[in-house]
């Protein structure tokens, strides 16, 4: 094993740590306080449960992903790494740092106040600017106005993904773990380095990490929701590092002159994202033949739905 490697276990090994324990003290407040989610027809748990699980975690994920930033910042301007190329990279880890902070903020303040679907909109078009600014586009049609936009939808599309999947016990944050580790996984199949691990791996390990520190109060039955606070801040990173981009080697779809094409670029990760993307797609489509509103609660979504076919939880 070598010395970064080595590192890397370690960190993750802390950044869980912190996130049970951060978890663990923000359930017991929110006990104390009565920031619970009481049992209702239209949800899925039986009895009061803690909510604001995503300021139990997102703490442990921000300290990982700066313990992560600053040695690679510190090298950015290393000979054998073009400025060009550094400039970039961190400008895009920056952005996506900064982003992740805005949409827990804008989570948290839903969870409290709640804000109107189009505030809520604007705020994660404005976290999504930030990453597209510095330059995280999907290489999809050769027009930048398209491949922004494309961009844009992804990442509402991704953030309102994650938000809906919480709606049974350890289902998003089980799912953003399997689709973390697949990330890193290409992300360390793509590497063109043996002596450097890209930004974007150490980074989805972080994001796992925390996660499973998480995902031990919210497994069945769930202590603790994670809330907006927390889903929106993962649909985020998620939706950013799915990208492909200098963050994690275009995901191996880029290497030198040769480029797999625009199909690869967005296959890939929708594929990896293929979960949240079929259940939010089906849930839209079906509450809106009810004419409902699609971002109302319900027991309509695919996990539920498999759970009534006789599948355990």
């Amino acid at each position: 094993m070598t010395g970064q490697t080595t590192e890397l276990v370690l960190l993750v090994i802390a950044v869980a740590s912190m996130s049970v324990l951060g978890t663990r003290m923000v359930r017991a407040i929110a006990h104390t306080r009565g920031w619970v989610a009481m049992p209702r027809e239209d949800r899925w748990h039986k009895v009061s449960t803690a909510l604001h699980g995503g300021c139990g975690f997102y703490p442990a994920f921000l300290m990982g992903a700066l313990w992560v930033a600053l040695p690679h910042v510190l090298a950015a301007w290393n000979p054998t790494k073009s400025p060009a190329h550094a400039v970039h990279e961190y400008v895009l880890l920056g952005a996506l740092l900064l982003g992740s902070c805005i949409m827990f903020l804008v989570g948290l303040w839903d969870d409290v106040k709640h804000f109107r679907p189009t505030t809520k909109l604007v705020a994660q078009l404005g976290a999504a600017s930030l990453f597209i600014w510095a330059g995280g586009v999907f290489p999809l049609t050769g027009s930048q106005v398209l491949d922004i936009l494309v961009t844009y939808f992804w990442f509402i599309g991704i953030m309102n993904a994650v938000n809906m999947l919480d709606n049974m016990d350890g289902l998003a944050s089980g799912v953003v773990i399997i689709a973390g580790g697949t990330l890193l996984a290409l992300t360390l199949g793509a590497r063109t380095s043996v002596e450097a691990y890209p930004v974007g791996l150490p980074l989805a390990a972080v994001l796992v990490a925390s996660l499973l520190g998480f995902w031990w109060h919210n497994r069945p039955p769930a202590t603790i929701f994670m809330g907006d606070s927390g889903s929106l801040f993962l649909g985020y990173v998620l939706a950013a590092l799915a990208i492909p981009s200098s963050l994690n080697e275009h995901l191996g779809i880029q290497k030198g002159e040769m480029f797999l094409g625009p199909v690869f670029a967005l296959l890939i990760p929708a594929t990896v994202l293929a979960v949240p993307i079929f259940d939010t797609t089906l849930v839209t489509i079906t509450r809106k033949w009810r004419a409902q509103k699609a971002s109302q609660g319900g027991r309509d979504h695919s996990s539920h739905r498999l759970v009534g076919l006789g599948l355990p939880e």
